[in-house]
């Protein structure tokens, strides 16, 4: 008989082998559209949460691949959208890995610059200091 040892860094995390559904990230889109207030924790059931939690820390390519399939707008929402998640769902910190910083990329690289007023909007909506930029 073995005995594994648990490890709280690691347990839920399942970022070998993710892949972004890009009918999650429509559903998602849907729901920001909608959205009357910034409170997003009835978007995803915990199940839900503990399924997609490691879209958080997936590294660049993964959104750079979506480029293409995403507008500027949907992107936008994309990003409110991770910022709130990262205060709102337990076990989706991010820090430098945050897909907002990744979108963010991904903005600029479709021409557009990430707008003051969405900039502050980030700062005023997360504590991470890694948001927008990434490290520095």
């Amino acid at each position: 008989m073995t005995i594994q040892s648990w490890e709280p860094e690691q347990a839920g995390k399942k970022q070998d082998g993710y892949v972004i559904s890009d009918d999650f990230l429509q559903r998602i889109v849907i729901l920001m559209r909608s959205q009357k207030t910034e409170d997003i924790s009835s978007f995803l059931t915990q199940q839900e949460q503990n399924d997609h939690q490691a879209i958080m820390t997936l590294d660049k390519t993964h959104w750079f691949e979506k480029k293409e399939q995403l507008s500027s707008t949907e992107i936008t929402l994309l990003i409110k959208f991770f910022t709130l998640a990262e205060m709102q769902f337990t076990q989706w910190t991010a820090e430098e890995k945050s897909p907002v910083i990744w979108l963010t990329k991904v903005l600029r690289q479709k021409g557009e610059a990430l707008d003051k007023e969405l900039l502050l909007w980030i700062k005023t909506h997360s504590d991470n200091k890694f948001l927008p930029h990434g490290a520095l």
